[in-house]
């Protein structure tokens, strides 16, 4: 009988345990789904959640060069950089469809071969075509693209209405993102004369920012040797890496 006792208190002791097991893995099994679904949970919210200012990358600083002045007009969206000397922007008439604002000359020359001002020519209608260059097509800007608007007959370069342009060497028109900003350089030169541009939508309006002239003063025999061009790249190179929308 003492053997019976023995073996039915171990058959206890056996049952117990095993529904302490079943129990344990039961709980743990629970626990997993439980855990997973959380999981899953907070991972579809962050998912869905909206992206806030904090969570954008953060824009590249700008730093002003030595010896320029910011020009900035809130009402157009935009600011850049332009040299001191050219003094303050003056708004003009409307002329074409076109609001314009002048900057004063230099009050002495600002480098060799280097005169007139800026120019600002913000377009008041949307899909607005402008001349490439001179002598080159009509040009407006569709998804990203310079497309040709209208052929020009002293274009030597073959533009064709509805095709990419390209400029007189077969390249693209140059292009700099600048902070989420894609601003364009037209470059234009005639009889010695350089006159660029930095074209840049905003709000699905064109702005222009026409640069003050160079001349490398060899026309009609003005001088014998060019003007150094350092002073005037170095001037593009700045406001090109300047424009920024506010």
């Amino acid at each position: 009988m003492k053997i019976k006792n023995d073996q039915s208190g171990i058959a206890h002791v056996a049952i117990v345990f095993l529904v302490v097991v079943v129990i344990g893995v039961i709980g743990l099994v629970g626990w997993k789904v439980w855990d997973s679904t959380q999981n899953t949970t907070n991972t579809d919210k962050t998912k869905q959640a909206p992206r806030t200012t904090s969570d954008l990358p953060a824009k590249k600083a700008y730093t002003l060069p030595a010896g320029y002045t910011l020009y900035e007009n809130k009402e157009l969206g935009f600011k850049f950089a332009y040299p001191k000397e050219f003094g303050s922007f003056t708004e003009q008439p409307v002329n074409k469809g076109m609001r314009i604002f002048n900057s004063s000359e230099a009050t002495k020359a600002y480098g060799p071969g280097i005169y007139h001002y800026f120019t600002i020519n913000s377009h008041l209608n949307e899909n607005q075509a402008i001349a490439a260059r001179k002598y080159g097509p009509a040009v407006w800007l569709k998804n990203g693209k310079w497309i040709t608007y209208e052929t020009n007959p002293a274009d030597v370069s073959n533009n064709k209405v509805g095709e990419e342009y390209k400029d007189f060497e077969g390249k693209n028109v140059t292009s700099k993102d600048n902070n989420g900003l894609k601003v364009y350089l037209f470059e234009n030169s005639d009889e010695g004369t350089t006159f660029n541009e930095f074209v840049f939508e905003i709000n699905n309006k064109l702005q222009i920012i026409n640069l003050p002239y160079f001349s490398d003063g060899t026309y009609g025999g003005e001088q014998s040797s060019p003007n150094d061009k350092t002073k005037y790249s170095d001037l593009q190179s700045k406001v090109f890496e300047s424009i920024f929308k506010l």
